[in-house]
This record gives structure tokens, C-alpha cells and sequence, in this order.
């Protein structure tokens, strides 16, 4: 029972804006970093170093590396899954630092590295991420089987 309540009383690291920074998402825009590093726990040792990267509306981008490059890493900060510093994420030219999470996180799709499956059908499988009909689903990603 401590385990579940030392989980439950964990206070999360990033949080929404106070509502005098609060800005709104333009429909369209580039996602940005700016000169991004960034360190877990301020151990000092960096795993991400001064990155700067530019994806333009409509732009599909894989980022490819060794284990341990920071992949992983970069991708939960897209997510703002840790809190970035000022200035270094940005969506449309506003900082991530100043949308609530919700908003920021339905411009930005992320897609991991495993897999994951539920005990289900293929079907539910495939439509299990998104709120459409899983019929409408099956019969778009059936359209390119032989």
C-alpha cells in the first residue's frame, strides 16, 4: 500500500501555465527546438546536447540513431513529457512552456519505438488509439493488402 500511495501522491513535472502566460496554439505552424539540452534529474550528464531542429507543416520526420542517442529522450520532450526551458520549444513561433498540455499534445503525434498489442481483436487493435469507428479503421488499413 506505500508503493501505491507514494505513486499517487507523485506530483507531475510539467505543468499547465498560470492563466497570465496562457496563449493558444495557431491552427498551423512549425514545430521547433532551439538550442535544446537537456539532462534527467540534473545529473549533469547530458542527454541531449544543443539540439536544433525545424519540421515544417505536413513534413514527416524519423529520427533514426544507436541505442542510447537520446531517441527516446527527444521524442518525450516533443511530448513534454519533462519540463524544457524557455524558449526552446516551439509550436508556430509559441513557446511550449505557455499552451496547456491537452492543447500541446494534440498538434503533436508521436510514435514509439515498441509495439504494443492488447488481447483483443485486430480490429480493436487498430483502432484502439483513436476515437473513430474501428470499422472505418480496419477498412483504410485494409485498402493496401493484396
Amino acid at each position: 500500500m506505500q508503493r501505491i500511495a507514494a505513486i499517487m501522491n507523485t506530483q507531475p513535472e510539467v505543468f499547465d501555465p498560470p492563466a497570465a502566460r496562457l496563449r493558444s496554439l495557431p491552427t498551423t505552424g512549425a514545430l521547433e527546438m532551439r538550442n535544446l539540452s537537456f539532462s534527467y534529474n540534473g545529473n549533469g550528464h547530458s542527454a541531449l546536447a544543443d539540439i536544433t531542429l525545424r519540421v515544417e507543416p505536413g513534413e514527416t520526420v524519423a529520427i533514426a540513431g544507436a541505442t542510447g542517442s537520446g531517441k527516446s529522450t527527444l521524442a518525450q520532450l516533443f511530448w513534454r513529457r519533462y519540463p524544457v526551458p524557455e524558449g526552446t520549444l516551439l509550436f508556430g513561433g509559441v513557446d511550449a512552456n505557455d499552451v496547456r498540455l491537452p492543447e500541446w499534445r494534440s498538434r503533436i503525434a508521436v510514435v514509439p519505438q515498441e509495439s504494443f498489442l492488447f488481447s483483443q481483436s485486430l480490429r480493436d487493435n487498430l483502432s484502439s488509439p483513436i476515437r473513430i469507428s474501428p470499422k472505418s479503421v480496419c477498412s483504410r488499413s485494409a485498402s493496401w493488402l493484396p
